[in-house]
């Protein structure tokens, strides 16, 4: 370097009170400006993505909340059924059993692993009990199974739910749960 021009980096050492401080020194020169205006390009662009959908955003009511308006013993089947009675699809399908005070609700979605896969969430609940107790898996395989087999599964973990949730929360069961009506969730 000639004429006291400083290099664009450059690191200095001061001695302050027996501690060495290190100071960096940076010039503005053309690589760095671009590389800003580049950033910002890459942050406006990204900045048109649609809002994800208000379901994502404002969690469903509690499930006793909706189910118990729902008919007594028997399951109810729809694609989001806090937000109404929409049928199931092939994506997307929950049932809903109302035995008060035990509420138990079956969700499968399609949004397993980022690929072809399912998600399955058992949940129960006991009106005037702060416990909830719940079952959730990602699997690949679920189309897999016979039908007899998914059935078998899902009607395990539905009585094993509400006996946890029950034995829990200090009620009884009750009647037994019917499950296979839970066949309808993989139509």
């Amino acid at each position: 370097m000639t004429g006291g021009a400083r290099p664009c980096l450059s690191v200095r050492f001061r001695p302050i009170a027996d501690i060495r401080v290190r100071q960096h020194h940076r010039c503005m020169n053309g690589r760095l400006i671009g590389l800003v205006a580049f950033a910002a390009l890459v942050a406006s662009a990204n900045s048109g993505r649609a809002d994800p959908p208000s379901r994502l955003i404002d969690p469903p009511p509690g499930p006793q909340d909706y189910i118990a308006a729902f008919p007594p013993n028997r399951w109810i089947f729809g694609k989001l059924l806090w937000q109404g009675r929409e049928p199931c699809t092939k994506d997307s399908c929950e049932a809903a059993y109302n035995a008060q005070p035990l509420f138990l609700l079956v969700q499968k979605e399609k949004n397993c692993c980022g690929e072809a896969g399912y998600s399955l969430m058992v949940v129960g609940r006991v009106a005037g009990c702060s416990s909830v107790s719940y079952y959730l898996v990602f699997s690949k395989d679920f189309d897999r199974l016979g039908k007899a087999e998914r059935l078998a599964l899902l009607s395990r973990h539905v009585v094993g739910i509400a006996s946890a949730i029950s034995s829990s929360c200090g009620k009884s069961l009750g009647a037994p749960i019917s499950t296979d009506a839970l066949s309808r969730l993989w139509r």
